[in-house]
């Protein structure tokens, strides 16, 4: 048996325990939460995957809880999945590659991320993998484009709710152009290409 297989076996004797003994609470019950907080996934991440944080949930566990669970998002979001992780598994620390790098960003290339909102970045249109070009307006400026962005992961909302951040990957040289024009308030538009 390989290794992948023993984990996953390992994981779905976990999960079978845990709904057997009914220790989770969905997290919009209107009870209040007993229990360690774990988060869980909503949908499947294969391996070498990102953790979306709008694919994670809250459940509290009164029974039993995994070795290495993990109850907080930050300590998750967008990071590398080490094996194929199935929906409803509490994310525990070993199904995770190690943080500190992002994986899809090579040496000459950056990872950003913008703000946008529904019209200037369209973030129905956008999931890990898409490229864009990007547009910099501005008053009294020559508008800049940038070609070939390639979107990290799936566009989040912002909780001040003032649009979405986008990850976007970039030479670093455009990169820096970027993160300088949206520290001077410049407008930012992200156009979606088609396939192909």
């Amino acid at each position: 048996m390989t290794r992948v297989g023993a984990i996953g076996l390992v994981v779905a004797a976990v999960l079978a325990l845990l709904l057997a003994r009914g220790g989770n609470v969905p997290a919009g019950d209107a009870h209040p939460a007993s229990g360690r907080p774990v988060l869980i996934l909503v949908r499947a991440v294969p391996a070498g995957g990102t953790i979306d944080p709008a694919n994670v949930t809250v459940a509290h566990l009164s029974n039993l809880v995994p070795d290495g669970a993990i109850g907080r998002l930050d300590l998750v979001a967008f990071r590398e999945a080490a094996v194929a992780i199935p929906h409803g598994l509490p994310l525990v620390a070993s199904l995770l590659r190690e943080p500190g790098r992002v994986p899809l960003v090579r040496p000459s290339e950056r990872a950003v991320g913008v703000r946008v909102d529904e019209v200037s970045g369209l973030p129905g249109l956008l999931e890990p993998g898409v490229v864009v070009d990007v547009m910099i307006g501005g008053a009294n400026v020559d508008a800049q484009r940038i070609d070939g962005a390639t979107v990290l992961g799936r566009p989040t909302r912002i909780s001040d709710g003032g649009g979405w951040a986008v990850a976007l990957r970039l030479r670093a040289r455009d990169a820096q152009t970027l993160s300088l024009a949206e520290s001077a308030g410049r407008d930012v538009r992200l156009l979606p290409r088609g396939a192909g």
